[in-house]
Formats: C-alpha cells, sequence, structure tokens
C-alpha cells in the first residue's frame, strides 16, 4: 500500500473515486512559530520520522513573480563541514531555474543569480531538524534572531481528495504536538522571514537590502 493509500485510509477515503484533474495542484506550505523548539523536537520524534538535521549559515536570494509569490535560492554553509551547497525553491510558481554552469564556491554564484533576476534577501544562522511522516515532510527550525518555527510541506498532487487528506493529515499532526489550528500560517519560513525584514524597512525607512 503506498502513502497516499494509508493517508486516505485514515480518513476513511479509501472506497472513494479519485477525479485526477488536468492540472496539478502545487505544493504548499504550512508554518507555525513556536515558543521552545526543543519541547516540538521531543515530540516530533515520537510522532514521526527524524530523517535530518545539521547547524547552517545562509545566504538567502529572491525573485518576486507577484504579489506574495516568490521563488529563491539559497546558499547553505554547513557550519561544521564547511561545505557549500545551492539549494532552490520555486514551489510557488511550479518551475525550476536553470543555471547551467559548475560551481566551484556557492560565493562565486552571486552574479549569476543577479542576471536571472534574483536579489539578495537575507543571511542567517540556523538549525535545522527535518522529520517525514507518511508523504508529508515537517522541518522544524531554530532561527538566531528571527525565533522557532515547524514547518510541513504538502506534496503536489492531481487529486482533491488527496490535497484534502494532507490537509487534514497536517492539521492533525500540528494538533498532536500542541499547534492549534488558527496559528498555523499558510506560506513557507522564507516569505514569513522576508515580510518581516520588508516591513522593518518600512518601519524604520532604511534601506532594506
Amino acid at each position: 500500500m503506498n502513502p497516499l493509500e494509508n493517508i486516505l485510509n485514515v480518513f476513511g477515503k479509501k472506497k472513494l473515486p479519485l477525479h485526477e484533474l488536468k492540472w496539478k495542484i502545487p505544493e504548499a506550505r504550512l508554518t507555525a512559530a513556536v515558543d521552545d523548539i526543543e519541547k516540538y523536537i521531543g515530540l516530533l520524534r515520537r510522532k514521526t520520522r527524524f530523517i535530518t538535521g545539521g547547524e547552517f549559515l545562509d545566504t538567502v536570494y529572491y525573485k518576486e513573480y507577484g504579489e506574495n509569490t516568490y521563488a529563491y535560492f539559497t546558499i547553505r554553509v554547513d557550519s561544521k563541514t564547511q561545505q557549500e551547497n545551492l539549494l532552490f525553491d520555486g514551489y510557488m510558481i511550479q518551475e525550476e531555474d536553470k543555471l547551467d554552469l559548475e560551481v566551484a564556491s556557492a560565493y562565486t554564484i552571486q552574479n549569476y543569480l543577479e542576471k536571472l533576476g534574483y536579489k539578495k534577501g537575507f543571511d542567517r544562522s540556523l538549525t535545522i531538524w527535518k522529520f517525514t511522516a507518511g508523504i508529508i515532510t515537517l522541518t522544524a527550525y531554530s532561527i538566531d534572531d528571527f525565533g522557532d518555527f515547524v514547518e510541513i510541506s504538502l506534496p503536489g498532487t492531481k487529486f482533491v481528495k488527496a490535497r484534502e487528506a494532507t490537509e487534514q493529515f497536517a492539521f492533525n499532526l500540528f494538533e498532536k504536538i500542541g499547534i492549534k489550528k488558527d496559528d498555523v500560517i499558510p506560506t513557507d519560513l522564507n516569505t514569513l522571514q522576508l515580510m518581516q525584514m520588508k516591513d522593518n524597512g518600512k518601519e524604520t525607512g532604511g534601506k532594506l537590502f
């Protein structure tokens, strides 16, 4: 039995016919701010499966495609090994930007990102814990000078019932670790941090970047 069937079974929807859409419902993110990440890490370890984590230094670049619609490139450096990785997150636009170059050092690509229309957003120091539950990915973050968060990623699908089931499954997981549905924001962590920085820039009247 595949993970989707497992989730549908939980909500008694296995025997319901699934109507396949022509266009995929895009990936979605659900994020909640929390007060003590260590408490939630303990709960997540009991309720889900831990897969990876670490301490990192990020430089986040963004490109705006519409109102509150962004794609991101993140240069991520492992604080312990100093290994550099370039990460792309374009779930909002359902596209992939191709750099078409070999990267010897992640910091050498800033000019290429600017040519693609990306602006430098912010630097951050953070710790990440990543978990899975069925086809859902959960990520816990502790970000210096910003806060602690739990983010759930809902995979894209062509089935409305599948999205409804995974959303309910996600909110149930939030509930199990003590996060209320009303406290969940339907966006990703990068966008929350970018919005706060833009708000701060407007409030202070200073230059954002």
